[in-house]
């Protein structure tokens, strides 16, 4: 319809309806862009308010792990140190068989490692980390991510040796059953273990020994992955 009147105005040689048409057309063309522009933000915008919002939501997850497991760990530590404190002593029994029998237990065994964010890793294998319109907050996003997987790593190692250190324990932690009863009626009536041979074992202590700094290595990455996830969590409901 425009065009029909340009043509129309040059026909006429009316230019200053001409001129009119033109600034109409160019006007036009801006608004929609402008239009499009505004358009393609808002939906950027709402987009990166939803990644923020998963990414808070992934990190609450990954606090209340490393934060339980940290006191799981730090447990364990205790309860190593418990175990070797007893185990060089002169001590003919242990002063609470259930704490003993417990602290067996929980120094040979381990979690996984903590999940990296699903968010990041979608964000990183998508490309969109510009949609983090501040650098230094998608910069951090991207450390965070890299501490998880250096965590990940990690955990793997420390796994390897304590398959290699909790076999000694495994082996002089087995309790020795007394059952009495018939057939398929058998009942525990007695157990214990041979604290003699635990003692006379040379691999028990340093396993121990091994194992309570494994520990410790496990309660250091969670206690400071936690606190990462907290400060980084902070940073995005800042922005929110």
């Amino acid at each position: 319809m425009i065009l029909r009147r340009v043509i129309e105005h040059v026909k006429a040689q009316n230019w200053t309806a001409v001129a009119l048409d033109f600034v109409i057309v160019v006007v036009g063309v801006f608004i929609g862009i402008q239009v499009s522009n505004w358009n393609a933000v808002q939906h950027e915008r709402k987009r990166e308010a939803q990644i923020v919002g998963n990414l808070i939501s992934d990190l609450n997850e990954i606090e209340r792990i490393a934060n339980r497991t940290a006191e799981i760990y730090d447990g364990r530590v205790k309860s190593g140190i418990r175990l070797m404190t007893f185990l060089r002593s002169d001590a003919a029994r242990p002063a609470d068989q259930a704490q003993f029998e417990d602290d067996l237990g929980a120094v040979s065994s381990a979690f996984p490692a903590i999940a990296r964010s699903p968010t990041i890793i979608e964000l990183l294998a998508s490309g969109n980390t510009g949609l983090i319109r501040d650098d230094e907050l998608r910069l951090a996003i991207i450390k965070f991510d890299r501490e998880m997987i250096s965590a990940e790593a990690a955990n793997a190692g420390i796994l390897d040796l304590w398959v290699k250190y909790t076999e000694p324990v495994t082996i002089q932690a087995t309790p020795y059953f007394a059952a009495s009863g018939e057939g398929q009626g058998y009942e525990v009536v007695d157990y214990d273990f041979d604290i003699e041979k635990m003692r006379a074992d040379a691999r028990l202590l340093p396993a121990l020994s091994w194992l309570v700094g494994l520990n410790n290595a496990e309660l250091s990455f969670r206690t400071n992955m936690r606190d990462d996830a907290i400060a980084l969590r902070e940073r995005l409901e800042a922005e929110q």
